[in-house]
């Protein structure tokens, strides 16, 4: 989801002045692959590209054979098996050994497609959306087909994680500059803002505690990290999200300065419960070592991008298991996988 709104930009870029515009979808993937079904990179005809469904070996082929596609709504599968021991595989300089399926269609500019649709309504509503598709009826690369139990594609389009910043001091910008490189939404929220912060998708709020939650739509994709400096604010920011659904409340400083927030909460009758308190991550950020500012902001991204996945933001090399959770077995793959051949 992270692409989303770089693929929602390019698509309004190219309905606006007129421009095919082609979508790559990784649909399903076996074995050790770089990116993960749901993946997507969009193509234009002016030369622009936003996405990737590799980590750069497969995009070349992807973009040849995009262009082979000549009809709205045309539509092709191609099956890139890196494990086959086939010679083709080599000529993609593949060292994964997996298997990608990726959809590639010619996509209807004045008919929204359905894609498109749920992509936007995910970003701007911040609701889940369900996207189907049928592909029964699409041919692929080679004259085989892919099989799934339901013969559609099903994936679950979630919103992209929003980043609640409270305050406005010069750690700020890092964590924001961090946070737009990965797609999230971002507000910065203090009482009084300075005129200097403005920055191209960002939001800011210039609101009290209190106020700001009549503004914002928090949810279970939403990480807060309280940073104002001020111990009051914080405090009163804090108590705040810890009546939203937010899953992710960081404190920025020693735990020691939280425990004092927390005082303050009491002094104030806010009285936090133990889940109150598992919710808070003090101090926050992973264990890098950091002192700057761009490091403490990485530091703190880092642990929400662990928490939004999941995962424990351990070392990989610690991870037992595939790196992107279960995969499925070679057997899950109904068809007899075979390797794309490149398109000269």
């Amino acid at each position: 989801m992270s692409d989303a709104r770089s693929i929602l930009r390019l698509y309004d870029h190219a309905r606006a002045n007129g421009f095919s515009v082609v979508l790559a979808t990784v649909l399903r993937t076996f074995g050790s692959t770089y990116r993960k079904a749901g993946a997507r990179m969009m193509l234009c005809a002016d030369g622009s590209r936003v996405g990737v469904v590799s980590g750069g070996c497969l995009e070349g082929d992807v973009t040849r054979r995009a262009w082979f596609l000549k009809a709205v709504n045309e539509a092709e599968l191609i099956r890139y098996d890196t494990g086959s021991g086939d010679d083709a595989t080599y000529e993609f300089g593949l060292g994964c050994r997996g298997v990608v399926d990726v959809l590639i269609e010619r996509l209807d500019l004045v008919n929204e497609p359905n894609v498109i649709r749920m992509l936007r309504e995910s970003v701007a509503e911040r609701a889940s959306q369900t996207l189907r598709i049928d592909l029964s009826s699409i041919p692929m690369a080679g004259g085989e087909s892919i099989e799934t139990p339901s013969g559609d594609y099903v994936e679950e389009i979630r919103p992209p994680t929003q980043l609640l910043i409270f305050g406005s001091g010069a750690d700020v910008p890092p964590l924001v500059h961090f946070a737009r490189e990965l797609g999230w939404s971002i507000i910065v929220v203090d009482h009084k803002l300075p005129r200097s912060m403005v920055d191209a998708g960002v939001n800011y709020l210039s609101s009290a505690a209190g106020e700001w939650t009549r503004q914002v739509n928090v949810d279970g994709q939403t990480a807060c990290v309280f940073m104002t400096h001020r111990m009051k604010d914080d405090a009163a920011y804090l108590a705040d999200a810890l009546l939203t659904t937010s899953s992710f409340l960081g404190c920025l400083g020693p735990a020691t300065r939280t425990e004092a927030l927390i005082d303050e909460l009491a002094l104030a009758g806010v009285i936090l419960s133990d889940s109150d308190r598992q919710r808070i991550r003090a101090p926050v950020g992973l264990d890098l070592g950091a002192e700057r500012p761009q490091e403490i902001a990485l530091a703190i991204i880092a642990e929400v991008a662990a928490s939004m996945s999941g995962t424990s933001g351990g070392p990989l090399c610690a991870r037992e298991g595939p790196i992107h959770g279960i995969a499925p077995t070679r057997q899950d793959l109904t068809r007899p996988s075979r390797t794309a051949t490149p398109q000269t």
